[in-house]
């Protein structure tokens, strides 16, 4: 097998791992985000952080507050109860602010979502399902993510297989490049009204300061992109083609 390998379960901000290594107890902290953290030892120079966080439902969710999910540099994985939708991990859900917060904190901050779409949650009396839990890493490889029942809860329990030590990568079947977007098919004059009206949204809200600003501009800028600009089907074409060979080497003589 490539790398190492733990398992770690997490409904709400309870977690279980399935390890064979020695574990580190970290961080137990009883504030908003109600967080623990443990370190898995494998060797000297490998090791992995894992989180098991929860956001209150009337809890603000931003950037500072994500922070503290973060700690020391290296591989790290967290299972959260955000309490928050995004298409990118709830696709029975609209997103919302706290979910659009979430996704550009991932983005500033180089993580990826192991979510897969399914549900997490059933809510209590009605039975309607959501996902208000994901579940991040980084500088891992997170496989068989899965959510299923609780019998002692509303959310469900999910699990996923982290990796470190070796990337996943060089195992993996390579599969060329899609095109991010179809620009030819963008609707530019609704998408500048509207990436407009986002940024102006998003500065009411931030606080002062180049850094807001920037942060804001990005942000309204994406939303407007994913709403206004299809995204593409064809392969993006690679940096240099044959062609390209031939007049570099027609330049040359």
């Amino acid at each position: 097998m490539w790398g190492r390998r733990g398992r770690l379960t997490a409904a709400g901000y309870r977690c279980w791992l399935e390890t064979e290594w020695g574990v580190e107890v970290g961080v137990l902290e009883k504030k908003v985000p109600e967080r623990a953290t443990v370190t898995l030892r494998f060797s000297a120079n490998v090791s992995l952080t894992i989180a098991s966080a929860h956001f209150p439902r009337k809890a603000d969710v931003s950037s500072e507050s994500l922070d503290t999910l973060l700690g020391a540099s290296g591989p790290w994985a967290v299972g959260a109860d955000v309490n928050s939708h995004h298409v990118l991990w709830d696709a029975l859900r609209l997103s919302d602010d706290k979910g659009e917060c979430t996704v550009d904190w991932c983005v500033q901050n180089d993580l990826s979502i192991a979510n897969t779409g399914s549900a997490t949650r059933r809510q209590p009396g009605t039975g309607a399902l959501s996902s208000l839990d994901i579940a991040l890493f980084r500088d891992c490889e997170v496989s068989n993510w899965q959510s299923t029942l609780s019998p002692d809860s509303d959310h469900y329990w999910i699990g996923f297989d982290a990796f470190v030590g070796t990337s996943l990568d060089v195992i993996a079947p390579s599969k060329p490049a899609r095109a991010p977007h179809a620009w030819n098919k963008a609707r530019w004059n609704e998408f500048r009204k509207l990436s407009d009206e986002f940024i102006f949204r998003g500065m009411k809200r931030s606080a002062k300061g180049a850094d807001a600003l920037n942060e804001a501009v990005a942000r309204g800028i994406r939303m407007a992109t994913k709403r206004k600009i299809p995204k593409g089907k064809g392969v993006a074409p690679p940096l240099w083609t044959p062609e390209l060979t031939k007049l570099d080497k027609m330049v040359h003589e």
